[in-house]
């Protein structure tokens, strides 16, 4: 069990359009970004998980996901600035 986390939940609806998600600019340490495609278009019309100026998964750009009802999430290392998938 993780102790002390703030957890955010999104669900996407992304038939129409990309879905652009920003991460948090200031996120607390092991803060926890959940979201769920839960319409089933994500590889058409992909979720793109914004930065804000942080890694994701050691990387200094933004991730696309394009796996229809993906359902998952990503949490924040302040150590490394970094945001990595759960």
């Amino acid at each position: 069990m993780l102790v002390g986390l703030d957890e955010r939940f999104t669900r996407l609806g992304t038939s129409a359009a990309s879905w652009p998600l920003t991460l948090p600019e200031n996120p607390g340490d092991r803060e926890i970004v959940r979201f769920a495609d839960v319409v089933g278009s994500c590889k058409t019309n992909n979720l793109v998980l914004g930065r804000n100026d942080k890694k994701i998964m050691g990387l200094a750009e933004d991730m696309s996901i394009s796996i229809n009802y993906y359902a998952g999430g990503v949490i924040y290392n302040a150590a490394n600035s970094d945001w990595r998938l759960l």
